[in-house]
């Protein structure tokens, strides 16, 4: 990391572009833009996922740095139960998955 471009940034950036990503999704109909793209979108998220342990060594003290990693994945598990009701209220409402898409890069946008 030669920190050309400082940490938060960085992060804004991965959230915005797995928003794109995200995106992408829905409009591709070339299948090897298709695979490109979903190569993208994890890379993006697992780019992510190492930043949010960067920031976490960068601005928390020492003593609060476990708490911090714990606290990062806590809301994970109970949101994890409204994924299924989620799209199953996409796919019977509106008959496809595009609001589920739709969803995640609002909530990818919103994040970064």
């Amino acid at each position: 990391d030669k920190q050309i471009l400082p940490s938060p940034t960085i992060t804004s950036i991965c959230c915005v572009c797995t928003g794109l990503s995200c995106l992408g999704l829905l409009y591709i109909n070339n299948y090897l833009f298709l695979m490109f793209v979903e190569f993208l979108l994890p890379l993006f998220f697992g780019s992510n996922l190492i930043l949010q342990i960067t920031l976490i060594h960068e601005y928390m003290p020492p003593e609060k740095r476990s708490m911090a990693m714990v606290c990062k994945t806590m809301l994970y598990a109970p949101l994890s139960f409204s994924l299924s009701p989620m799209i199953g209220y996409f796919r019977e409402e509106h008959g496809s998955y595009d609001g589920v898409m739709y969803t995640l890069t609002g909530i990818s946008f919103f994040s970064g």
